[in-house]
């Protein structure tokens, strides 16, 4: 069999189990789809092995020292970090095991790394996906081992930075200079923070930012989900790109922003923009609505594919208005429709 054969019959295979799959679900077969258990464990001996070896499973509980700057490397740990309501640095880890976690507190910094899961890297978990799928992008897609929760006073770190394989983060009611976060699979959740730079990515999962102050510029990246970011205010710019997804905002206050999607739609309400705003799409349509302000002239240059409606107060913005606010939208396939509030 030739490779054309081979790339036909898996192609062929493939529509054929969406096919039973969603035929199944249309005769009443959904609640079992949801139940079923259909993840891949390729890597099971050497799983097993990597559990027996750990000694005790237990909950781990320190004070830490006045900290300024957070560095966590974690592989399969959901992460929530919070505001201390006693004024006082704390960490917990549930599920802790002293093997497989690096601890390190010096100098202002707390340092924590996460080597467990190095023994897990073949497993392919897709209940997760399967749920993802079902709810329309909306459920948590992380399976993670362990949680550690950091709170934190409410002081102004100098920086925190994140990275994790798998795990949701949920941060809430925290101040930094610098904000890092990289999220291999997982949602990841920021509420009530105020940073001077922000920088977040994605590569599977959904991104939420609601109630964020950033002092100079925002960097949100999603390969694989939706970007929702809602009263988030950047004073300088702001840039959202997201490859397979929505990009929606809503009530953000920026200076400047730069807005890519390839295969998704983009929509924003009552946003406020201070001197430029830029939107390519490839794949989907823009929407939205700005804030007008009578004083400004609004230059609106938009092309696309399919419908492009522009509210007619842009056509007829002040002219003689020495504050000109840029709109650029490219939309190679789809429509576009903008609306001034």
């Amino acid at each position: 069999m030739n490779i054309k054969k081979i790339l036909y019959v898996c192609l062929a295979s493939f529509i054929l189990g969406f096919l039973f799959i969603f035929t199944g679900a249309a005769l009443g077969g959904l609640p079992y789809i949801r139940a079923a258990n259909i993840d891949v464990f390729p890597g099971e001996i050497e799983r097993n092995i990597a559990k027996d070896e750990i000694e005790e499973e237990y909950f781990y509980s320190e004070e830490l020292e006045d900290i300024s700057n957070v560095l966590l490397s974690l592989n399969s740990t959901n992460l929530e970090i919070k505001k201390a309501e006693d004024g006082k640095n704390r960490m917990e880890i549930f599920n802790y095991d002293k093997n497989y976690f690096s601890i390190e507190e010096q100098n202002g910094w707390i340092k924590v790394n996460e080597i467990y899961a190095r023994r897990e890297k073949s497993i392919i978990k897709v209940n997760g996906l399967k749920n993802a799928i079902l709810d329309r992008g909306r459920a948590d897609i992380s399976s993670a081992r362990f949680k550690l929760v950091l709170y934190l006073t409410d002081k102004q770190f100098d920086s925190i930075s994140v990275t994790t394989d798998l795990g949701y983060v949920n941060i809430k009611d925290i101040a930094a200079s610098e904000f890092n976060c990289d999220v291999d699979y997982g949602n990841l959740v920021l509420e009530d923070c105020n940073f001077t730079t922000l920088n977040v990515s994605n590569d599977a999962g959904e991104i939420r930012l609601s109630d964020i102050y950033v002092k100079s510029s925002a960097d949100v990246d999603n390969d694989m989900g939706n970007a929702r970011l809602s009263n988030l205010t950047v004073k300088n710019k702001l840039n959202v790109s997201n490859d397979m997804g929505n990009i929606v905002l809503d009530s953000c206050d920026v200076n400047k922003c730069e807005l890519n999607a390839s295969m998704g739609n983009v929509q924003f309400h009552d946003m406020i923009i201070g001197s430029k705003m830029d939107i390519i799409n490839s794949i989907g349509n823009v929407t939205g609505s700005v804030v007008y302000d009578e004083n400004k002239y609004y230059n609106v240059d938009a092309t696309g594919s399919g419908n492009v409606d522009i509210d007619r107060q842009f056509r007829n913005s002040n002219r003689n208005s020495d504050d000109e606010v840029l709109i650029n939208i490219n939309v190679d396939l789809g429509n576009i429709d903008l609306r001034a509030n």
